[in-house]
């Protein structure tokens, strides 16, 4: 990382992948492309950024992954929508530690919900640079749901957790997930 980063600064070209999906019941295509570009995109720059990756990958010339027969996913769901499946039927009081299938870059995947807490109350803090609070904020009656993400083929397992909300406004809604890739490093992302 810490090489692109220097190749970025040096050169003034940022790189990026893009990725074009398509999933169907019993299929998925999916095709991925680089883009090197003069501006460092962040998230608030997505449509901009979206508009030219769709104009490099209809110029593409790389091959297309396609995921079909025995080892596709009956459902037609992408990631997303499979984690708020899992979280919806956990609201509802009918969650079960059965996976899931889902389909990203045409590879067949699993979400499991392996486990869901209570959590009566929890306190969110987050301070800038400066020290300045950016977050301060106590949620209330929140659902802590432990997801394991599974690639049958290579083995490759990834384990986060969401806290959503359980009543009013926020029910459903996530007020934080944590992801640690690694024993050092954890990401946390709060609601704001």
């Amino acid at each position: 990382m810490q090489a692109e980063l220097k190749k970025e600064g040096q050169n003034g070209e940022h790189m990026f992948n893009g990725i074009l999906s398509s999933v169907a019941a019993g299929r998925a295509v999916s095709t991925v492309a680089p883009l090197a570009s003069n501006i460092d995109y962040n998230l608030h720059q997505y449509e901009q950024a979206e508009s030219i990756m769709y104009d490099k990958l209809r110029i593409l010339d790389h091959p297309i992954r396609v995921l079909a027969g025995k080892d596709s996913c009956e459902r037609n769901r992408q990631f997303l929508g499979t984690v708020a499946e899992l979280i919806d039927a956990a609201l509802a009081g009918k969650s079960g530690n059965r996976p899931l299938c889902y389909v990203y870059d045409s590879k067949f995947n699993t979400l499991t919900l392996e486990h869901t807490e209570k959590v009566k109350t929890t306190e969110v803090k987050v301070r800038g640079v400066k020290g300045d609070s950016l977050i301060e904020k106590k949620y209330e009656n929140l659902l802590a749901a432990d997801f394991l993400s599974a690639e049958p083929a290579t083995g490759k397992k990834t384990y986060f957790t969401i806290l959503v909300g359980t009543e009013g406004d926020l029910r459903g809604v996530p007020v934080q997930i944590r992801y640690q890739p690694n024993w050092w490093f954890q990401i946390v992302l709060n609601l704001h």
